[in-house]
């Protein structure tokens, strides 16, 4: 049961007006969200194209662009993670390895070039 707001008189949870007053009653609005309808693109090995993107970022970061394609890796392969509640497959594993290997590399070569510009220019 509920009260109607003007009126103060007990009314049935159903009603729409109070039969002491006849003034609408106030309505109770319940929030339900609709669930998400995001479907995600997943192949025969349980792949996402997330994680395809990861691996053949982290494979050409060796090639090219090491330091940003690395980064790139490591960043596609923990969200196809998150899509795929939490289990890294394995295209996404090779993406991420080669991604902190690339990054490693190009973290260690800067910082030899900054010794040898330190070195030499003393």
């Amino acid at each position: 049961m509920k009260f109607c707001s003007h009126c103060g008189k007990e009314i049935m949870d159903e009603a729409v007006i109070c039969l002491n007053c006849g003034c609408r009653a106030a309505r109770k609005f319940t929030y339900t969200p609709h669930p998400k309808t995001e479907t995600k693109t997943v192949n025969e090995q349980g792949e996402t194209d997330l994680a395809t993107w990861s691996k053949i970022c982290g494979i050409a970061s060796f090639f090219i662009g090491w330091f940003a394609l690395g980064i790139t890796a490591i960043v596609l392969a923990c969200m196809s993670k998150d899509e795929t509640n939490g289990v890294m497959c394995s295209s996404a594993k090779v993406g991420y390895v080669c991604g902190i290997i690339s990054t490693a590399l190009s973290l260690m070569l800067f910082i030899m070039l900054i010794g040898y510009i330190a070195y030499f220019s003393i």
